[in-house]
């Protein structure tokens, strides 16, 4: 699906969801078009319905390597059975609060690095590059417009 910059130029929230590929294989789930939520560990009260995640990997390849819509508020969501031979760390399977997620982008063969995204002004603050512990992070409006048009020349330039 090509990115239009209507799908891009959001009035909700915008939030980066990371996940550990040490612990569940988020690249195979997303390949395979399992994922169908997140988990949900802080913010919970903030992040609605309506709202945009950047699906965000953790560890030496961390960046953004998709882009969901959110479909629902936070709530207890159980596990899919079709989920759980992804989890590496079985002590983690089991899904608490979590949102339902319409992935609509993959940037899985070329996604956006931390390293492209850390330098650029305006986003060295950018929360999950400050401090990246954690499952949920806000993105505040002047950084998503700066990732936006990353986003926008990443896809136009891939």
């Amino acid at each position: 699906m090509t990115i239009t910059k209507d799908y891009l130029k959001v009035d909700n929230n915008i939030w980066i969801f990371q996940g550990n590929p040490n612990k569940y294989r988020i690249v195979d789930a997303l390949s395979d078009s399992i994922l169908n939520g997140w988990r949900v560990t802080r913010f919970a009260s903030d992040i609605k319905l309506g709202d945009k995640a950047l699906i965000w990997i953790c560890g030496k390849s961390a960046g953004i390597y998709a882009i969901a819509d959110i479909n629902s508020s936070p709530a207890y969501m159980p596990l899919l059975p079709k989920e759980e031979k992804y989890f590496i760390d079985k002590t983690i399977a089991k899904r608490e609060k979590a949102v339902e997620l319409k992935f609509t982008h993959y940037f899985l063969s070329n996604p956006i690095y931390r390293c492209e995204l850390k330098d650029i002004p305006g986003l060295k603050n950018l929360s999950i590059i400050k401090c990246a512990m954690g499952t949920n992070f806000p993105v505040k409006k002047q950084e998503w417009e700066i990732i936006r048009r990353k986003i926008e020349e990443h896809t136009v330039n891939k």
